[in-house]
């Protein structure tokens, strides 16, 4: 008997310490593990691919901290157009595509919205592409099919390399504003 409620009272001992110790350690655990996850991502599925090199990262971070912070963390997702602008800018190679990617928004129903499309913006390098959305790389093509895309404009580092982001996004807009109204896309410069 006297071992039994020595059992109890430490089962118990050690349920209520759990409960403290979980409470007080909550937040920290879950950044610690939203952290991992991210590191993971960045190792087995951001750097893989031939858009981006090992060498390419290291020459954003030490270009800029911030976009390379954006993109280790699959925070670039939304951020596409000043992404790919400014990985172009730090790399000075590649180019950007503006692509309007077909939307799967289902209805009631369950069908596909056939005729709704937004812009998307990639970074291509050696013929694959940097998707912010995803923060994955993949072949071109692949990617084109994957969105089932229509290519707006490709823009090389050599048109884009005198400007800001603030001077493309001004000087590009008006005709991708009537290129978007003709092909049934929605667009919006957010910046990073």
């Amino acid at each position: 008997m006297t071992t039994q409620i020595a059992i109890i009272a430490f089962m118990l001992i050690y349920l209520v310490c759990l409960i403290v110790f979980l409470k007080v350690f909550k937040i920290a655990m879950l950044v610690f593990s939203k952290v991992l996850t991210e590191r993971m991502y960045f190792l087995a599925c951001t750097k893989k691919g031939k858009a981006l090199s090992k060498k390419d990262f290291e020459t954003i971070l030490q270009v800029n901290e911030k976009l390379y912070a954006f993109i280790a963390t699959q925070s670039c997702r939304g951020y596409c157009y000043s992404i790919c602008f400014g990985m172009c800018k730090a790399l000075k190679k590649g180019s950007i595509e503006f692509i309007a990617i077909k939307k799967f928004n289902m209805d009631k129903d369950g069908k596909d919205d056939e005729k709704a499309f937004t812009m998307h913006v990639l970074y291509i390098n050696n013929g694959w592409a940097f998707d912010t959305y995803s923060s994955r790389q993949y072949p071109v093509e692949r990617l084109h099919e994957i969105y089932k895309a229509k290519v707006y404009k490709v823009f090389d580092y050599d048109s884009i390399c005198d400007k800001s982001y603030d001077e493309f996004r001004d000087e590009q807009e008006p005709e991708l504003a009537k290129w978007c109204i003709i092909n049934d896309c929605f667009m919006s410069w957010k910046e990073t």
